[in-house]
């Protein structure tokens, strides 16, 4: 042990009156958190989220989302459990907060007695320690108490989160989608291109991946000051799901976790036409190339219809993809009788390149 240092880790040119006044004052810190406080505004959260969770549930799909299926269902789910998960914590909370009242008062005569005696200077630091340890612990305990509800809350609620920025920026768009085509994802991303990384939203639909680069460009400078400006959206590139033809999520950077950058890589099949070979994404505001390389996947292979909602689709309708799955795809021109490109899952139409015929899917 260091020199400087006496028995109880204090520097040794600390006085005994230094030493209890830096009890004193780690105790005043402490103190608050007697009553446990913090959880208890935890779990009263809780509660306002499960009574706002259908609302939102609701406002969301009145703005034409139909994806997260399963939300509707774990919003009941989660109400109907509720009375019972916050009585049980309530229970834990009260019986906790009591036994924590009673360390808090040993701590307190504690401190009281070496303020007079400071040979008590060690004992009390040490129960300063086993009194953090010990509401750390009760907190947790009354934490376990609704920590189900608490998670699938989360979950949920970050899923509206991400569905929300969707559909808003959806709405702010300089393009609309196709009368049968529906939103999956979006979210902020760096182009990684050869011009540059410009800033924009990359989308996921049910048809279609593409990028909007989003621009603010000055419209007025006076002096050289820009005084006015204006946000311009254009569609970078856009490609059908079924052209694409593998994907790869990739970490760079970052020490211990942070700084890391979220690279996702997409290779397009090279006769899809008006389509890059290759784009890389760098995800912006925590988004998730791991769990966009998922959303992908789901959306090649169909399985994402199954996560639609139920009220998402009357009785005898179909969306595009469905109904493309049910009929054969023309190959030749039913004007010229040319070659068609090739077809790919997404795609609404196709040109022909000899006579020009655009033939609908």
């Amino acid at each position: 042990m260091s020199d400087n240092l006496n028995s109880s880790g204090s520097s040794s040119e600390e006085t005994p009156q230094d030493v209890y006044e830096r009890l004193a004052y780690e105790w005043s810190s402490l103190s608050d958190r007697v009553t446990l406080s913090t959880v208890s505004d935890e779990l009263s959260n809780v509660g306002r989220d499960v009574s706002e969770l259908e609302d939102y549930i609701s406002e969301i799909r009145s703005k034409g989302y139909v994806f997260g299926g399963d939300w509707e269902g774990k919003a009941e789910e989660v109400r109907s459990r509720w009375p019972r998960e916050k009585r049980a914590a309530e229970r834990e909370l009260d019986q906790q907060t009591q036994i924590v009242r009673d360390s808090a008062d040993e701590v307190e005569r504690l401190l009281n007695r070496a303020e007079r005696s400071h040979n008590l200077l060690d004992d009390l630091e040490r129960k300063l320690e086993s009194f953090e340890s010990e509401v750390s612990a009760a907190e947790q305990n009354v934490r376990r108490a609704f920590e189900r509800s608490s998670d699938e809350l989360g979950e949920v609620y970050e899923e509206i989160e991400w569905a929300t920025f969707l559909v808003e920026n959806l709405r702010d768009s300089a393009f609309k989608l196709n009368p049968e085509e529906n939103g999956v994802a979006a979210c902020k991303a760096k182009w990684m291109s050869k011009k540059g990384e410009p800033e924009g939203v990359l989308y996921l639909t049910d048809q279609r991946v593409f990028y909007e680069q989003i621009e603010e460009v000055a419209t007025k400078k006076v002096l050289f000051i820009t005084t006015e400006k204006e946000t311009v959206r254009e569609m970078a590139w856009q490609a059908p799901v079924g052209a694409i033809d593998k994907h790869g999520a990739e970490d760079k950077g970052g020490v211990l976790g942070f700084g890391v950058k979220e690279l996702l890589t997409i290779n397009f099949n090279r006769d899809a036409k008006d389509v890059p070979n290759e784009v890389t994404m760098r995800f912006l505001d925590y988004a998730d190339n791991e769990m966009w390389e998922n959303l992908i996947e789901q959306v090649k292979s169909g399985r994402i219809a199954k996560s639609k909602y139920s009220g998402a689709v009357s009785d005898g309708e179909h969306t595009h993809s469905e109904a493309s799955d049910s009929k054969t795809i023309p190959t030749t021109c039913t004007s010229c009788g040319g070659k068609l490109p090739k077809a790919f899952k997404g795609m609404r139409q196709l040109e022909c390149e000899f006579c020009g015929q655009v033939v609908s899917l």
